[in-house]
């Protein structure tokens, strides 16, 4: 118990206001919904920058490179395969695209 309440202790405070903003953009991808192009790719542009600013940071390692390029093209291929079979329809005047929500 002593590890768990380190851990929250110790985590920074901008984690939890960024988990929270996931937990509703969860809840809120259980509904079909209307999403500017904008708005849909901002949170994988974040993530991609916090996933790739210790690369350019830090001396190469070949190893951890290679292993975040293979997870990125793995990544990008398994979100390809699902993007195919939704439903998505797009308004390209206004920039909007219509994603359906998560059905059970």
């Amino acid at each position: 118990m002593e590890t768990i309440t380190g851990a929250i202790l110790n985590t920074p405070r901008w984690v939890f206001p960024l988990l929270g903003y996931l937990i509703i953009l969860g809840i809120q991808a259980l509904q079909t919904r209307i999403v500017s192009l904008y708005k849909l790719f901002a949170i994988p542009l974040v993530f991609f920058c916090f996933s790739i600013y210790p690369l350019i940071t830090t001396a190469v390692d070949y190893i951890v490179l290679s292993s975040w390029t293979i997870a990125i093209l793995l990544g990008n291929v398994i979100g390809f395969y699902q993007l195919n079979r939704l439903d998505i329809k797009v308004d390209k005047k206004n920039f909007l695209i219509q994603l359906p929500g998560y059905h059970w």
